[in-house]
This record gives structure tokens, sequence and C-alpha cells, in this order.
């Protein structure tokens, strides 16, 4: 019986580690809001998922972090070096131009004495 113990838990060691492989499910990005203004941050970030852009990718990590700490201007300056990007299909173009719509909503609602951006 002692001679099985190590087998045992190298057996067990083995199958805990294969349960640990595999691919990671996706993360949900939770809506972005402001006095009830959203922003649907999982349908821009599936959208922009599938682009290959480094430049993107960077500009779509300082609009997350720009609108998490209610920097609106800034964020809607990473959204236009999103929409620049001419890698873009048509699809992800559309995303970005929904998600400075909603943006534009939740700075208006964050200030309401502020004037819309044109």
């Amino acid at each position: 019986m002692k001679s099985s113990r190590p087998v045992i838990s190298a057996l067990l060691l083995v199958l805990l580690g294969l349960a640990g492989c595999g691919k990671p499910k996706p993360t949900s990005l939770p809506p972005a809001t402001a006095n009830g203004a959203t922003l649907d941050m999982q349908a821009l970030a599936q959208a922009l998922a599938s682009s290959t852009s480094p430049d993107v990718k960077a500009a779509f990590g300082d609009f997350y972090s720009q609108l998490r700490y209610s920097q609106y201007g800034q964020a809607n300056a990473d959204l236009d070096k999103i929409a620049a990007d001419p890698s873009l299909t048509e699809a992800q173009k559309k995303a970005v131009a929904d998600a400075k719509e909603q943006l534009k909503q939740m700075a208006a609602a964050a200030d309401p004495n502020s004037k819309p951006a044109q």
C-alpha cells in the first residue's frame, strides 16, 4: 500500500494540472455608466477583438482607462485614433461610431451644464 501512494499522488497532480489547461474564457466588460447614460463596452470590445493593429489595441486600452476615470475628452480622442485606423472593417467602424455617440451621451449626463461636443 505504501508503494502505491506516490503513484496515486503523481496521478492526482497530473490530473489537476490538466484540469487547469485549456483556453481561458473571455471576460465580459460591464457597460460604462454615468447618470443613467451607458456605453456598451462589450460590443465595442467584441468588434475590435479581431483587429490585428497594435495601434487599435493600444488606443482601446487607453480609451478604457480614460473612460474608467471619467476623462471623456481624452476617451473621445482615443476613439478618434481607433476610427482613423485604415485596417478597420465596416462593422468595426460602426461599433466605434456607436461608441462615440454613447460617449457623447455619457459626457452630457455627467456634466449637464456642458455643451455637446461637435
